[in-house]
C-alpha cells in the first residue's frame, strides 16, 4: 500500500517553522509552530469535517513541548472545507495566509458571506512527500548582551521608548511591538523598528486602544538574535475606554466633558466592536467612529452621544443569525443560529450592565442599535423583537441571509426609526445587496412607515466592497439621521444611473436620485421623487426609478423632487 502525506502548515509570521512528516494513509497532521515572541494559547480547526463546530475539542491542536501545536486526524477520502482559529479569532479569509501551505494541494475558495475557506482533497493514492522547512527561530542557546534601563512612557497614540545599548558586539537593535489586547480575541503585530548607530530612543506611533508588549532584541555581527527584553503598557485614547462583561470585550466612546456632567447621554449600541475604532483590534480596517463623532459633535451637527461597541465572539455567525437553515456557502452544511439567545443576553444582561455603570439614557427614545452585514441582521432582529427597548435601528449593508425577509414580514409597525443602506455593486452568493435592501424597504413601507420620516434608504453609487473602510465613508449619515437636527432644506441633488447585477447574471437599471440636506444628511429619494420618460419611447420607469428599456438605446428621463427638476439622457450602450 502506498503511503501518503497530507500536512497543512500554518504560518502567521514570516519566521515560523514546521516540518512535513510521513504518516499512515488516510491521516493528516496539522502542525503550527509559533514564533518565539508570539503568544498563542489555543489553535482550533473548524470545517466541513466537524460541521464547523468550535465546541468540538477533538479538533483542537495540542500544544507540544517544543511550543508547536499538533493535530493528527484520520479522514476519509473526499473534499473538505476548513478554517483555522487562533486564540479564538477566525481568519476573515484563508487568503490571509495563502501561499503558506505545503504541499500545494491546499487551495482557497471564496464561498459567499465573506468566507474564504481552504480546500483539502484527501486522496489515498497520493505518493509520499517529504519536505523540511528551515528552522529560523530566535536563538536561545547563545549568550548575547541585552539592552539595559529599558523604559517606556505612553501618550495618546504613542509609546516613547528609551534604553541603553550594550557595548559588546551589538550591531543593531530590533524593536518588536505587539498588541496584547484581549488575547482570546485577537493578536496582531503593530510594527517593527530598527535602532542603529548611537540612537537610544524611539517613538512608536500606534493607533489607540492597545495594550502593547514591546520586545527589544539585540543582533550581533553574526546575525544572531538575543531573547530580548520586554515591557508592557497601555496606549491611551482621548475618548474611548475599554470594559469587559461576561468575558466579552467592549469599547465605549465617551464625549468630551463626560466626567464633568451628570446628564444621561443618548446611546448607540453597535456590533463588531473591535472594528469600530482601530485597525489593530479587529480587521485591518475600521469604521472610524471616534473620528466621525468628534467631527459631528464639535461642529454641532449632532448632539453628544455615547457609543457602546460590543466585540463579536469567535462564533460570530451563530451569535448574529437568529435563524436556522441549510446551505451556507458551498459546503451545504446545516446551520443553527443562536441569535435569539444572543439578543436575549444583549437586552436583559448587557444593557442593564451598561446602564448601571455609565451615564447612558434608560429611555427607548434615546437608544439606537446599529450593525453592518451580519451585525445588521442581528440589529434588525433585536429592534423588531424588542421595540420597547430601542427606537432607532441602523442596518448597514445587511447580509442577505435566509429568514430575514420572512421575519420582517411577520413584524408589526412599532414606532421604530430605520436607516437602511447598501452599495450599488455589493453582491452575495444568491442576491445583490441592493435588491435585498430594496425589498426590505418596500416591506417597511407596506407596514406604514413613512419615507424620510421614520424610514430612509441610501443606495451608495459605485460602492463595491463589503468592508469596514467603505462603511466609514458613510457612517455619518445614520448618526445625523438619528441624532442631528432635522432639516428639509436641500443643499444638492445628484442623479446616479446604476446597473444592478444579480448573481444569476441578470441586470437591473436604476435611476437613483440622491439628496443632500443642509444638515449634512445624504440619502436616496427612492419613491419620493417623480420619475418620467420624456418623449415618445418604448422604455418605462416605475415609481422607484427602475427602468425597462424595451429595445430603446437612448432614453431621456426627468426626475422631480420638491420643485427641483433634472433631465438627462441615458445611453444604454454606455452603461456598464
Amino acid at each position: 500500500m502506498n503511503k501518503m502525506t497530507l500536512l497543512v502548515i500554518i504560518f502567521f509570521l514570516p519566521l515560523a517553522s514546521a516540518q512535513i512528516k510521513t504518516i499512515l494513509p488516510g491521516k493528516i497532521i496539522f502542525q503550527y509552530m509559533p514564533e518565539y515572541y508570539e503568544e498563542v494559547n489555543r489553535v482550533q480547526l473548524a470545517g466541513s469535517m466537524n460541521a464547523w463546530s468550535l465546541s468540538d475539542s477533538s479538533f483542537d491542536l495540542q500544544k507540544q513541548p517544543d511550543g508547536s501545536f499538533l493535530l493528527e486526524k484520520e479522514l476519509q477520502e473526499g473534499t473538505y472545507f476548513f478554517k483555522f482559529i487562533i486564540n479564538g479569532k477566525w481568519l476573515r479569509s484563508m487568503k490571509e495566509i495563502e501561499g503558506k501551505f505545503k504541499p500545494s494541494f491546499a487551495v482557497i475558495e471564496e464561498e459567499g458571506l465573506g468566507m474564504g475557506n481552504a480546500v483539502l482533497n484527501v486522496n489515498r493514492n497520493r505518493e509520499e512527500d517529504t519536505l523540511t522547512l528551515k528552522r529560523n527561530l530566535f536563538e536561545e542557546d547563545i549568550n548575547l548582551h541585552e539592552v539595559s534601563n529599558l523604559q517606556a512612557n505612553s501618550e495618546t497614540g504613542k509609546i516613547i521608548l528609551s534604553l541603553e545599548k550594550p557595548e559588546n558586539n551589538t550591531n543593531e537593535i530590533l524593536v518588536y511591538s505587539r498588541i496584547n489586547y484581549f488575547t482570546h480575541y485577537n493578536l496582531q503585530y503593530e510594527l517593527n523598528a530598527r535602532l542603529t548607530g548611537r540612537s537610544t530612543g524611539i517613538t512608536l506611533q500606534f493607533e489607540p486602544l492597545a495594550d502593547v508588549s514591546v520586545r527589544v532584541v539585540t543582533v550581533n555581527s553574526e546575525r544572531k538574535k538575543s531573547r530580548g527584553k520586554e515591557i508592557r503598557l497601555r496606549v491611551k485614547h482621548k475618548n474611548v475606554i475599554h470594559d469587559e462583561f461576561e468575558g466579552r470585550p467592549i469599547f465605549i466612546y465617551l464625549p468630551d466633558g463626560y466626567a464633568q456632567t451628570e446628564k444621561l447621554y443618548p446611546v448607540v449600541y453597535m456590533h463588531d466592536g473591535q472594528n469600530l475604532f482601530s485597525t489593530k483590534t479587529g480587521s485591518s480596517e475600521e469604521w472610524m467612529i471616534d473620528e466621525t463623532l468628534d467631527e459631528l459633535i464639535s461642529n454641532k451637527i449632532i448632539d453628544e452621544v455615547i457609543v457602546v461597541g460590543v466585540f463579536h465572539s469567535s462564533q460570530r455567525m451563530e451569535d448574529y443569525i437568529p435563524y436556522s437553515f441549510n446551505d451556507v456557502g458551498a459546503s451545504g452544511y446545516p446551520f443553527v443560529g443562536k441569535g435569539k439567545q444572543f439578543a436575549d443576553w444583549y437586552v436583559n444582561k448587557l444593557i442593564p450592565y451598561i446602564e448601571g455603570r455609565y451615564k447612558v439614557s434608560h429611555e427607548r427614545e434615546n437608544r439606537a442599535i446599529m450593525g453592518s452585514s451580519l451585525g445588521g441582521v442581528i440589529s434588525l432582529y433585536v429592534a423588531n423583537h424588542y421595540p420597547d427597548i430601542f427606537s432607532m435601528a441602523g442596518i448597514i449593508s445587511l447580509a442577505p441571509t435566509p429568514g430575514v425577509l420572512e421575519d420582517l414580514k411577520g413584524s408589526k409597525k412599532s414606532g421604530l426609526k430605520f436607516w437602511i443602506d447598501a452599495g450599488e455593486k455589493e453582491m452575495a452568493r444568491d442576491f445583490s445587496y441592493v435588491d435585498h435592501e430594496r425589498i426590505m424597504t418596500d416591506i417597511l413601507l407596506a407596514k406604514g412607515y413613512t419615507y424620510g420620516d421614520d424610514l430612509i434608504y441610501y443606495e451608495v453609487p459605485k460602492a463595491i466592497d463589503h468592508r469596514e473602510s467603505v462603511v466609514a465613508e458613510r457612517i455619518a449619515y445614520p448618526l445625523i439621521y438619528f441624532f442631528g437636527k432635522k432639516s428639509e432644506k436641500i443643499k444638492g441633488l445628484n442623479i446616479a444611473v446604476e446597473v444592478i447585477r444579480s448573481p444569476a447574471g441578470t441586470k437591473k437599471y436604476i435611476v437613483n436620485p440622491i439628496v443632500e440636506l443642509s444638515n449634512g444628511l445624504k440619502h436616496s429619494l427612492y419613491n419620493t421623487a417623480d420619475y418620467k420618460i420624456i418623449g415618445s419611447s418604448l422604455a418605462t420607469i416605475d415609481a422607484k426609478g427602475v427602468i425597462e428599456f424595451n429595445g430603446e438605446r437612448k432614453v431621456r428621463v426627468q426626475v422631480t423632487h420638491k420643485g427641483l427638476r433634472q433631465e438627462f439622457v441615458i445611453d444604454f450602450n454606455k452603461l456598464e
